[in-house]
């Protein structure tokens, strides 16, 4: 198989059929992993692939190159001076002049190439044109109809399938990688008689050639990418068959029951790529949704739905009919539930697939040994598909106690599929909305925002009825803006103090505390409100109390109690012993402490 190689310059290190380091800012990944596993894209000396930065025009050449000729004769290449701007000496004037010769390349004008300078997809697309047997000057892909004419053939061979953008942006590492791996699932094609050209005006004009035709064999073992066959019964030839016989594409299902396709060089799995959905949906969906925006006509019937959630089928009540009209829930899906739609227009079959996102905290972070790699231990918190703790192979490094996001597929792979640091806003809960029979529209306003909660929503200490309003929470999201998991903001757990009195405003000119702190140590506070007796935020005197200071200087207090029940006991100051019968709990974290008598 020819190898060929992206560099960024001729001095990086070759990192190939690995994980990069920067690979969590990759967005074509498929495509990525696939060009990396034959040696087409590598990394830098670091580990790292650099996808958002741009490809260069000798950097073009050279993959040209090589898919040209194959890596020895491309590298025995020697330079000459076709461009102004590139001399013969340097490491890319061997593959830059090839492909002017072979008229792939023409320059940017007055004798100069531009090396170094940027390459549009339209560009690149012209290149990959030539690869898959179409003729520059048969094709009109030169003169002044060049770019219309070049954008029409990029269409039929899909080569900006999956790419969002126009044909006239500047092309970055791993958008040239899609296009090379949506080359190397065309089809070739091949002419019986290529012409002769003429100029007129600057418009080139083909005459006595013959249109292009599909390359095409009968050997069907050969088809390692796909299968398609003419109306002649022949297969189509694409790219990649004739350049790598050990590379091979086949539909499948990836582990959250998704149509994907697999990839596999010399035996050796590449990985597995869910296809692009039909639909997506964030939150509830209903059958009368879907039968709309699939746009199916009355006359259509969907046959067959299967739905699977985490992977594995699902078979509850709410397993519904794809049909006009209908209300009726599909499936579990909900807020924060990644619901993908896959139509098959062949059988009208769908298949729906469900996956959920779940909320854990890191507990433990373990570095990579000689016989495993480095891994991430998450708390479910009680919650989730499974419980107690689970293991993702990550080298991310993750702090411990950081709540995260994460993906479990059950069924055969039974494991843990991704992990992402969860964002969070705080600030005080101002409304709670908690509709039992209402899964959907449950939310609260923190912050002054309102947030829907997820389907897989999580409160520390219970429900979401024990949220209090006016109470300070940390409220963590999933990545669609849901919330997730909801905490009170609580000091830390040093930060105790005792209350022995409290004045108001009403009599003096501020309102104050006298608190014994943890240490022992006795002050006069100011505080942030009027926590005397007979106010609506009054607490007690002998109540322990968390605090916090503001910017102002104020001291903000919360009684540390279970109002559910007295619990007595008693405190001394100056000499007097007081018996008190408020309730009290003493929480840290997750252990805790409960005066029962």
């Amino acid at each position: 198989a020819l190898v060929l190689a992206l560099v960024m310059s001729m001095s990086l290190v070759t990192i190939s059929n690995a994980a990069f380091k920067d690979a969590d800012k990759i967005d074509y990944k498929e495509a990525v992993d696939v060009m990396n596993a034959v040696g087409v894209f590598v990394g830098d000396e670091k580990g790292n692939f650099n996808a958002k930065d741009n490809l260069t025009r000798e950097q073009a050449a050279k993959i040209i190159a090589y898919l040209e000729l194959g890596e020895k004769a491309a590298d025995a290449l020697v330079g000459s001076a076709t461009f102004t701007d590139v001399a013969a000496t340097r490491w890319s004037a061997g593959f830059i002049g090839y492909c002017a010769q072979a008229g792939i390349v023409s320059g940017v004008g007055d004798g100069k190439f531009a090396p170094a300078g940027q390459l549009t997809a339209l560009q690149f697309g012209k290149m990959l044109l030539v690869e898959l047997g179409y003729d520059a000057k048969a094709a009109g892909m030169v003169g002044t109809d060049w770019a219309i004419n070049t954008s029409k053939l990029m269409a039929t061979a899909k080569l900006m399938d999956g790419i969002d953008g126009s044909v006239n942006q500047v092309l970055t590492r791993e958008k040239a990688a899609q296009m090379t791996l949506n080359a190397l699932k065309a089809p070739m094609v091949t002419y019986e008689n290529k012409g002769s050209s003429i100029s007129i005006n600057g418009t080139i004009i083909n005459i006595g050639g013959s249109s292009a035709k599909y390359e095409t064999s009968t050997i069907a073992k050969d088809q390692n990418i796909s299968t398609v066959k003419l109306t002649s019964g022949e297969y189509t030839v694409e790219l990649g068959e004739k350049l790598y016989k050990d590379l091979k594409q086949s539909s499948t299902d990836d582990d959250f029951g998704r149509p994907a396709t697999k990839w596999t060089w010399k035996s050796e799995t590449v990985g597995t790529y869910a296809d692009d959905a039909d639909l997506t949906y964030t939150a509830k969906v209903e059958a009368g949704d879907i039968y709309k925006d699939l746009n199916l006509s009355d006359a259509i019937a969907v046959k067959d739905v299967k739905i699977y959630v985490d992977g594995d089928e699902y078979t509850g009540a709410n397993l519904v009919a794809i049909k006009k009209g209908s209300d009726a829930k599909v499936g579990d899906s909900g807020n924060g539930v990644l619901t993908e739609v896959f139509y098959d227009d062949g059988d009208n079959s769908v298949i729906i697939t469900m996956v959920n996102t779940y909320v854990g905290q890191i507990s433990k972070s373990v570095a990579a040994t000689s016989k495993k790699d480095a891994y991430v231990v998450i708390d479910t918190l009680g919650a989730g598909p499974v419980g107690g703790t689970l293991e993702f192979e990550t080298e991310a490094k993750i702090d411990d106690d950081t709540y995260v996001l994460y993906t479990y597929a059950k069924g055969d792979a039974d494991a843990v599929k991704s992990v992402a640091v969860a964002e969070s806003v705080s600030g005080t809960v101002t409304k709670v909305v908690n509709n039992a029979a209402d899964d959907d529209n449950k939310k609260l306003t923190v912050a002054g925002t309102e947030y829907k909660m997820s389907a897989n929503s999580h409160v520390d200490g219970g429900a979401l009825t024990n949220v209090a309003v006016k109470n300070d929470y940390v409220v963590y999201l999933d990545s669609y803006g849901y919330a997730i998991y909801v905490e009170e903001d609580e000091v830390l757990s040093t930060d105790y103090a005792l209350l022995l009195a409290t004045q108001n405003k009403d009599k003096f000119s501020e309102n104050k505390a006298i608190l014994v702190f943890a240490d022992g140590t006795e002050k006069i506070v100011l505080t942030d409100k009027d926590y005397s007796e007979g106010k609506s935020d009054a607490i007690a005197r002998g109540t322990i109390v968390t605090y916090k200071v503001n910017s102002d200087g104020e001291y903000k207090l919360k009684a540390v109690k279970d109002a559910n029940s007295a619990k007595k006991g008693t405190f001394e100051a100056n000499g007097t012993v007081t018996t008190i019968s408020t309730g009290f709990r003493l929480t840290n974290d997750k252990a805790r402490i409960t005066l029962n008598t």
